[in-house]
């Protein structure tokens, strides 16, 4: 627990009120069993799936578990001839033997620094005893595959437990008061595949963060809060989709290819068939691996995307994609990373509250543009003083490669790297407040 920037160990959170203008958390101390109120402005919900927060706020979680349990072992070795006997890896997945079961994973090995530390996932059958759960056991098994158990030389078990996956998304992150908000597994939980658990978690916190500095510090408007949960909420709903998608491509490999332990080893013609078959099958199913779209090609949809009529219906936005990521600056799109001139990223000159990119090619100085680009960076510098939005000027000279793939004069970029705003001219740039406002949550769309 977090109180005041300081972390509290052995405190916990039983229960909260909210009121208009504050909220009211229990917080209970195990050790000395002292329990007593704190009282904040605003309570961000991170404490987990089994989120007391979440409880408090009667949000019910659409979705549950999944029907199989999954022991969970983190372990260090260097016993790299016999880890390493099929070849090096990053994620080996071990599907059951089909003519003994249903076909799916009997468990997963993952190799978290490729010289001694691993993560071992056996996911177990209904019948489990958990007495019978052992590390050294569960490693053996796993790897064993459809075999007899191989076992390793473990050198130190550092975590073990016993979780069941879930795929959930609670029906509200905030309540009605906008005081109290949801981040990470409180509010959605997802199953392994693709990764995206821990990505969904971030990203919420980077969205929220912003939005919750932004009011405490006097420049956010009171629509911005909303936002949090109209912008994240969708994008865990779509990461949990692709998350089901890709485990039952993985899941699929036992019965789309007829397996046999005996055969994979043999060099003759059926054992080289075979593993071909299997290789076919993987480079077909990559998904959880090859989901660009899916990890950064979404875009947020939101009364911050501020709509230029002109480019944004001429140039929409990319059609979603689940494999590839389509690099845009549409309103309400993660800005695209790429490298300037001198090698740096372009990301390293914003700043930490918004930061308006402009960009003047050697052509336009001629014309005469250059007065017409300080004139608009100086309204919208005009506009966030007045309005105490903190904003830096980028400006950008002959930056080719960058112009093309941004594909706009100005890019108005949200402290979290989300475009807000972009215009192709130099001379017609909208009222530099109303983008603003609208932007920082003040205004709605007109």
């Amino acid at each position: 627990m977090r109180i005041n920037d300081r972390y509290c160990y052995g405190w916990a959170v039983e229960g909260l009120v909210q009121y208009e203008d504050t909220v009211e958390v229990q917080i209970h101390d195990r050790v000395s069993n002292i329990r007593k109120p704190i009282r904040s402005p605003y309570v961000a919900g991170c404490d987990g799936a089994w989120s007391a927060v979440r409880k408090s706020l009667g949000a019910e979680l659409e979705g549950g578990p999944m029907h199989r349990a999954v022991a969970l072992t983190h372990f260090k070795s260097k016993d790299l001839e016999r880890i390493h006997r099929q070849g090096r890896f990053w994620h080996s997945l071990f599907p059951m033997d089909p003519t003994t079961n249903n076909g799916s994973i009997s468990g997963a090995i993952i190799a978290q620094d490729g010289k001694e530390t691993w993560t071992v996932h056996d996911y177990l059958g209904s019948d489990y005893n958990a007495d019978d759960v052992t590390a050294e056991k569960t490693v053996a098994q796993v790897l064993g595959n459809m075999g007899s158990p191989y076992p390793i030389s473990l050198d130190e078990i550092t975590a073990t437990s016993i979780f069941t996956p879930t795929v959930a998304n609670a029906k509200t992150w905030t309540s009605n008061h906008q005081r109290v908000f949801l981040a990470g597994d409180s509010c959605h939980q997802t199953i392994l595949s693709g990764g995206y658990g821990m990505n969904m978690g971030l990203a919420d916190a980077w969205d929220f963060g912003w939005k919750l500095a932004a009011t405490v510090q006097g420049w956010g408007g009171t629509h911005l809060l909303r936002t949090y949960e109209q912008e994240r909420r969708p994008v865990a709903a779509l990461m949990q989709h692709w998350s089901k998608i890709h485990m039952m491509k993985l899941m699929g490999l036992s019965t789309a290819v007829r397996l046999d332990p005996v055969v994979i080893e043999s060099m003759d013609e059926h054992g080289i068939a075979l593993r071909e078959e299997i290789d076919q099958y993987v480079q077909e199913n990559d998904d959880q691996n090859q989901s660009f779209g899916v990890v950064m090609g979404y875009r947020y949809e939101s009364s911050l995307a501020v709509l230029n009529e002109k480019v944004d219906v001429e140039r929409a936005a990319p059609q979603f994609d689940s494999r590839s990521y389509i690099p845009t600056t549409f309103p309400g799109s993660r800005v695209p990373h790429v490298a300037l001139s001198d090698g740096s990223a372009i990301s390293g000159g914003f700043g930490k509250g918004f930061t308006m990119v402009a960009f003047l090619q050697k052509e336009a100085v001629a014309a005469g543009d250059q007065f017409q680009m300080a004139i608009a960076l100086a309204s919208f510098a005009e506009a966030a003083s007045k309005h105490s939005i903190p904003l830096k000027s980028v400006c950008l000279m002959n930056e080719t490669h960058a112009f093309r793939i941004w594909d706009a004069c100005f890019v108005l970029v949200r402290p979290d790297g989300v475009s807000a705003w972009r215009s192709d001219s130099l001379d017609k740039v909208h009222n530099a407040s109303q983008v603003l406002l609208q932007a920082t949550g003040h205004s709605l769309p007109l």
